[in-house]
């Protein structure tokens, strides 16, 4: 059976509210582990209800990826991901694993106490998809245009007129007749 991305969407969702839920003194290593995932979960409840990854039919993300599987494995194995560090975040907070940092802890002389498993994890989290496996070619960001890419990198957005137009042949802007006779008056 093919499995749907609202289901695992749903699971996600269930995963996030089960880590946000947890009491903030299972994480006294942690301190802003807690913020940080309830920020992570809404930037997750945006993108879901953004794209519909968490509905069904015809307005659902599994609906618009019909045609396209490479793509949709790729959303699914992501998500996959999220929850396997939301998982492992859980059974951290709750006691039924040992964090890495707590074993180790004594081991290693190198070892400063900052980096616990917890804030890992949440760095993880944060970078789902940014570099998967596939690396850059296959994240969300490499095909944004390069103007957009120095904004998110931090820097100053280009004026309207520095930015090519990419779509058209002739350079100009395309608009549509309706748009045009308006500017007319002649509706």
């Amino acid at each position: 059976m093919v499995q749907r991305i609202a289901a695992v969407v749903t699971q996600c969702i269930d995963c996030f509210g089960k880590i946000v839920r947890a009491p903030t003194t299972l994480a006294p290593s942690s301190p802003t582990f807690g913020k940080d995932m309830a920020d992570q979960q809404t930037r997750f409840n945006v993108w879901a209800g953004n794209i519909g990854a968490h509905r069904t039919g015809l307005s659902s993300l599994d609906y618009r990826l019909r045609d396209s599987s490479q793509i949709e494995d790729q959303v699914l194995s992501l998500l996959k991901d999220l929850i396997e560090l939301m998982q492992d975040a859980h059974n951290i907070l709750m006691g039924n694993e040992v964090p890495w940092d707590k074993i180790n802890a004594g081991d290693d002389e190198d070892f400063d106490g900052r980096d616990t498993e917890l804030n890992q994890i949440s760095v993880d989290i944060a970078d789902v998809g940014l570099t998967h496996e596939g690396g850059d070619a296959e994240t969300i960001a490499s095909s944004l245009p390069e103007y957009l890419k120095d904004v998110a990198r931090g820097g100053q957005p280009l004026p309207i007129n520095a930015i090519g137009d990419e779509g058209s042949d002739s350079g100009c802007s395309q608009t549509s007749y309706a748009t045009s006779l308006a500017g007319l008056d002649q509706c």
